[in-house]
C-alpha cells in the first residue's frame, strides 16, 4: 500500500486475514507496517485443547496396548517426563520419565501415584480428570527439524521444549487456582500444576508436525491445604495467551539458537521461518488441507442459513468438528529413520534437501540482519500502546490475557540482546503490566466483572480509549442531533399508510411506520424481535418517503440481509461496508451526477436504514453516524438487541441507544410469523433466556435430545444450519442448554 514500509526485521508484523492490505498507524520509528493477509484456519490453532475424562482414559487403556501412557508415546521418539510446580505435593520430579501406574493413579483413580492417597474427592463417572493442552510449532519450524542436520534437530528440540515450558510456566501463574464453597463462589489460589509432557514428531497424515502433549491433572493442592479441581474457566481463558507466549518464545529460542529469521506474525501470533519454501509447507500439510476441505463448505453452508459470517466460536467449532471427522487411523509406529528418509524423499519431490533448505534459511537470517535497525529506547511503550489499540479494536471489553496476546505478538526476537524463553514470559508480563497502569497506554479500567463472592484473576476487566472516544463521539451525535418535537404528517399523507399494500399492516405496525416518517432525529432507532414484521414496516415506511421525495438506501452487515431487505422494500440495499467504503471513495471524486444504479453522494433528504443493526460495528457505526449528521441527513438503526452482536469487532453501541433514547425507541413487540398462538409468546419468553419456558416446548415435541458424540462427529455442525432453516420456535436441548 502506498506509504507503507516493511517494518524493522527486529520487530514481528502482526498481520489480518480480511483479505486486504492494511496499514497499522502509529508503528515503529518513522514507518508504517505492512499488514499482509494471511488465512485464519485451523493451521493457526497454536494451543489446542482436549478434555480428558475417566471414560477417555478407559479408551485409551482398552484400544491402545500398554494402555495411555503408550497412546502418548507411541509416535514420539522419547518417553513422556513431569513437569510442573505441583509435582512436589505428588511426591514427583520434575524431568522424571511419566509411568503408566502414575498416570492411572492420578488420571483414572484421583490418587496419589507415590503414597496412593486420595486427592480430595473421588472422580465422579462424568469428571474432567485432566486437560489435554497441545502445542504445535509452525510447519516451517517442523519443516527444518525434519530436513536438518542433528545439531539442527537438537536445537529446534531445545528451543520447543524451552517454549512450552515457558507457556506452561504463564498458565500456572494465572491458572492453577480452584473454587470452594457452595457452587464454587470463591476462588482459592493453589500450590502449582502438574503435567505429564509427550513430545510427537508428527501428524496423523504422517508430516512431520513438532508438538507437545501437555497432560495437566484436574487436581491441585490448595493454600489451605486442600486437594481440589481447577477452575476450569481460567485454563481456557488463558489458553490463547499461554499459545501466543509459546510462539514469542519459540521464536526467541531459535533466532538465538540458529541463524533464522521470521515473517510476519499472524493475529494468531504465529510467524514461520522466513525463507521457508512454500512447495515443502504446501507438501506438508495434509491435515490442514484435509480438514478445511471439509470446513469450509459447512463454513459457507452456515453462514448462507445464518445470513451472516459465523462468529470466531462458531468458526472454531466447526473446525474443531472437522478435525474429528477427517482424522485417519494412526500410522504403525515408524522408526525415526525411516520417517526422516520418507521425508527426504518427500522434499526431493518438491526440489528441495536439508543442506539447501539450511543455507537458504540462513542467508534469508543475514540478509534480514542487513536489513535490521537497532531497536530504539522507546520500542517497549510502542508495544504497549499498540498492544491496547490493538485488543481494543478486536473486542470491546477486554481481559489482561486478552491483551497478553497483543503483546506477546509484537515482542521483538532480538531487542538489543538474545531473549530466552524465560526472558520472553518476563517481557511480556512486565509490558501487559505496563499498559494497563494508568492511562498512558490507553487502556481504560473498568473495574472487575465479579461472579461469585471473590473476583475470580481473570475479572478485571478493561477498554481502549480509542473505543471510548470513538462510543463518546456516537453518543454526542445521537443526543445533539436527536430529542426532536416529531414533525407530524401532513393530512394528505395519512391515508398513504392505509392504502394498496399498506392496509394489510396491524395497528402497531402502522404506529411504528408513522412514527419512522415522522422522527426528526439525526438517529431513530426501531427493535423488533424475529416475526414481529418489521420489514413489512419499513416498506409502508418507504413507500411514504418515496411519495415525499425522500430518497431511501437500504444497508445491511451482510450481502444476503442486503438483498433480502432491497427485495421487501424495493429501496436500493447494499451492504455496510460496501457503501461505507464507496463514499470514502467518492469524498475524493468531483460531484457527478450518478447513473441509475450507482450509489451516489448523501444528500440532506436521503434516509439510511440498517437493519440488523445489533450487528453493526462501533467504528461503522461512527462513521455511519458522522456521514448522516454532516450531509443532514437521517439514519435509522432496526434490529433486535437479542440477537447476535458485531463479529469479531467491538460492538453493542445498538442496545445502548435503545437506552439512551428511552422512550424515543420505536418498539415492535407483536408476533405475526408463528401458527399456534403458544409460540408467539413462548419465543419472547426464550429470546429473555427464561428457562421455565422449557417445559411448553418439550409438551409440544419442540425440544429434541442432544446428539451423541459419534453424531457431532459425523454431522459436524451442519445442524446448526439445519435449525435455522427449521420453523422459528424448534429448540435443540444441546443448543439451548449449551
Amino acid at each position: 500500500m502506498p506509504g507503507c514500509s516493511q517494518a524493522p526485521s527486529g520487530y514481528p508484523t502482526p498481520r489480518r486475514s480480511d483479505g486486504a492490505d492494511m496499514c497499522i498507524g502509529g508503528g515503529y520509528p518513522g514507518r508504517k507496517v505492512v499488514v499482509r493477509p494471511q488465512y485464519s484456519g485451523w493451521c493457526c490453532l497454536v494451543l489446542s485443547s482436549a478434555k480428558i475424562g475417566r471414560s477417555s482414559w478407559r479408551y485409551y487403556q482398552r484400544t491402545v496396548a500398554g494402555g495411555a501412557c503408550e497412546y502418548y508415546t507411541e509416535h514420539g521418539e522419547r518417553p513422556g517426563r513431569w513437569h510442573g510446580r505441583g509435582l512436589g505435593q505428588l511426591g514427583l520430579t520434575p524431568g522424571v520419565v511419566v509411568q503408566e501406574q502414575e498416570l492411572e493413579a492420578m488420571f483414572g483413580r484421583a490418587l496419589s501415584p507415590t503414597t496412593g492417597r486420595q486427592l480430595g474427592q473421588a472422580w465422579r463417572v462424568d469428571a474432567v480428570t485432566g486437560y489435554d493442552l497441545t502445542f504445535s510449532a509452525p510447519k516451517s519450524v517442523s519443516a527444518l527439524w525434519a530436513l536438518g542436520d542433528p545439531a539442527t534437530v537438537d536445537a529446534v528440540d531445545g528451543a520447543h521444549a524451552a517454549a512450552v515450558r515457558a507457556a506452561l510456566g504463564f498458565l500456572d501463574t494465572h491458572a492453577s487456582v480452584s473454587r470452594r464453597g457452595k457452587d464454587g463462589i470463591n476462588q482459592i489460589t493453589s500450590k502449582g500444576l502438574a503435567a505429564a509432557l509427550f513430545d510427537h514428531r508428527t501428524s496423523r497424515g504422517g508430516d512431520p508436525q513438532l508438538h507437545t502433549h501437555a497432560l495437566v491433572i484436574n487436581k491441585v493442592l490448595c493454600v489451605d491445604g486442600a486437594w481440589r479441581t481447577l477452575d476450569g474457566h481460567e485454563i481456557y481463558h488463558h489458553k490463547k495467551a499461554a499459545g501466543a507466549i509459546y510462539q514469542t518464545a519459540l521464536r526467541a529460542e531459535l533466532t538465538a539458537r540458529l541463524p533464522v529469521s521470521f515473517g510476519a506474525v499472524s493475529e494468531h501470533g504465529q510467524a514461520e521461518i522466513a525463507g521457508t519454501p512454500e512447495e515443502l509447507i504446501a507438501a506438508w500439510s495434509t491435515r490442514t488441507a484435509a480438514v478445511m476441505g471439509d470446513a469450509v463448505p459447512t463454513i459457507a453452508d452456515a453462514e448462507a442459513a445464518l445470513g451472516r459470517p459465523v462468529s470466531a466460536g462458531e468458526r472454531a467449532r466447526i473446525i474443531k468438528t472437522a478435525v474429528l471427522t477427517t482424522r485417519p487411523v494412526k500410522e504403525a509406529d515408524v522408526p525415526e529413520g525411516d520417517l526422516r528418509a520418507r521425508w527426504a524423499n518427500q522434499a526431493a519431490a518438491v526440489g528441495w534437501d536439508g543442506p539447501q533448505l539450511q543455507l537458504t534459511l540462513e542467508q534469508e537470517r543475514q540478509a534480514s540482519d542487513r536489513r535490521s535497525e537497532l531497536v530504539s529506547p522507546g520500542w517497549a511503550d510502542r508495544v504497549a500502546a499498540e498492544a491496547v489499540t490493538a485488543v481494543g479494536r478486536c473486542k470491546a471489553i477486554w481481559s489482561r490475557a486478552d491483551l497478553t496476546v497483543q503483546v506477546a505478538a509484537r515482542i521483538p526476537t532480538n531487542p538489543g540482546r538474545p531473549l530466552s524463553a524465560v526472558q520472553v514470559v518476563d517481557l511480556v508480563e512486565q509490558l501487559t503490566s505496563s499498559a494497563l497502569a494508568g492511562s498512558v497506554h490507553g487502556a481504560v479500567a473498568l473495574g472487575a466483572d465479579q461472579v461469585g463472592v471473590t473476583a475470580r484473576v481473570s475479572d478485571d476487566r478493561y477498554a481502549s480509549a480509542e473505543l471510548v472516544d470513538t462510543e463518546a463521539r456516537i453518543l454526542e451525535r445521537v443526543i445533539a442531533g436527536g430529542f426532536h418535537t416529531s414533525c407530524g404528517v401532513p393530512a394528505h399523507a395519512v391515508g398513504w399508510f392505509f392504502d394498496g399494500e399498506s392496509a394489510a399492516l396491524s395497528d402497531e405496525q402502522r404506529r411504528a411506520a408513522v412514527k419512522l416518517v415522522a422522527s426528526k432525529d439525526l438517529v431513530t432507532v426501531m427493535t423488533a424481535p424475529a416475526g414481529a414484521g418489521k420489514t413489512t414496516t419499513l416498506a409502508a415506511a418507504v413507500r411514504v418517503w418515496w411519495k415525499t421525495n425522500t430518497e431511501v438506501i437500504m444497508l445491511a452487515p451482510s450481502a444476503r440481509a442486503a438483498a433480502e431487505l432491497a427485495t421487501a422494500t424495493a429501496a436500493p440495499g447494499h451492504t455496510v461496508a460496501h457503501w461505507l467504503l464507496t463514499q470514502q471513495h467518492l469524498d475524493d471524486q468531483p460531484p457527478r451526477r450518478p447513473t441509475p444504479g450507482d450509489i451516489g453522494r448523501l444528500g440532506h433528504r436521503s434516509v439510511v436504514v440498517v437493519d440488523e443493526a445489533s450487528m453493526l460495528t462501533t467504528t461503522d457505526l461512527d462513521q455511519l453516524t458522522a456521514r448522516v449528521a454532516r450531509a443532514g441527513a437521517s439514519l435509522v438503526l432496526v434490529g433486535d438487541p437479542g440477537q447476535i452482536g458485531a463479529v469479531n469487532a467491538p460492538g453493542g453501541m445498538f442496545e445502548h441507544l435503545t437506552h439512551v433514547l428511552g422512550p424515543r425507541t420505536v418498539e415492535l413487540t407483536e408476533l405475526h410469523r408463528f401458527t399456534h398462538p403458544w409460540e408467539a409468546a413462548a419465543t419472547l419468553r426464550l429470546r429473555d433466556g427464561d428457562p421455565s419456558v422449557l417445559p411448553e416446548y418439550a409438551e409440544h415435541g419442540r425440544i429434541h435430545p442432544e446428539a451423541t458424540s459419534q453424531e457431532r462427529r459425523r454431522r459436524g455442525v451442519r445442524p446448526l444450519a439445519h435449525c435455522h432453516r427449521r420453523r422459528p420456535g424448534c429448540v435443540d436441548a444441546g443448543q439451548v442448554l449449551d
